[in-house]
């Protein structure tokens, strides 16, 4: 596994110094992969109906949107598959695109699998079978992509 530190004062909405890490350290073809959080997550955008236009929204911002997570703040990207493509250029060819909790509630509703079993039950039988499947490989909490260089 590779890691790629970047300071928080150089961090921008641009993936090209990552991906042109990958390609000093990845062979002729390799697989990189990659979880994205991408712009539309079906429910956060839900969390509009409630109110919480903070959190429905943030995704949308083009200059990233304040997180915090265990006391430390930081600013979170979210990047759509097909900018992800695109930065990675024609070198490297699809392999795989999954989408993350769709249907799925993800995992900071940590109630909802205790008091909608049934529901849960049924949502993650329909996440299964749609997760490879346009639009719900990209609309979802994250979405899982797989690139393999030429």
């Amino acid at each position: 596994m590779l890691h790629f530190p970047i300071s928080v004062d150089s961090i921008v909405f641009d993936l090209t110094p990552v991906v042109e890490g990958v390609k000093r350290n990845l062979k002729s073809g390799g697989i990189v992969t990659l979880v994205v959080m991408p712009h539309i997550c079906p429910w956060e955008i839900l969390l509009a109906l409630k109110g919480n236009f903070k959190v429905a929204f943030r995704r949308f911002k083009k200059a990233g949107a304040e997180s915090h997570l265990e006391g430390e703040y930081f600013k979170t990207f979210y990047f759509s598959q097909s900018y992800i493509r695109e930065v990675f250029g024609e070198e490297f060819s699809l392999v795989k695109l999954e989408g993350l909790c769709s249907f799925v509630p993800p995992p900071y509703f940590e109630n909802f699998p205790k008091r909608l079993k049934r529901t849960f039950k049924i949502l993650t039988r329909l996440e299964n079978a749609v997760r490879f499947t346009y639009p719900f490989n990209r609309a979802a909490d994250h979405f899982i992509i797989t690139l393999r260089r030429k």
